[in-house]
């Protein structure tokens, strides 16, 4: 088994190498994708943050984010 890798190895090293560095230099520049869901804590019903709170949350949901207030 081990003399099979070694074999692949001599052979395709660069290649081995070259797609690592690949990897390694897209994962650099690549960020995570942003939450599809946000919880907003806010004051109580009929305040004043909780209408923030609201107005943020229509925002948010037109573009596809759920939002919990």
């Amino acid at each position: 088994m081990l003399g099979k890798i070694t074999n692949f190895l001599k052979t395709y090293w660069l290649i081995v190498v070259a797609a690592i560095a690949l990897m390694v230099f897209a994962l650099q520049f690549t960020k995570p994708a942003p939450p599809k869901t946000i919880i907003f804590a806010s004051g109580g019903q009929g305040g004043a943050y909780h209408a923030s709170a609201e107005r943020y949350k229509v925002l948010f949901e037109s573009v596809g984010v759920e939002v919990e207030v």
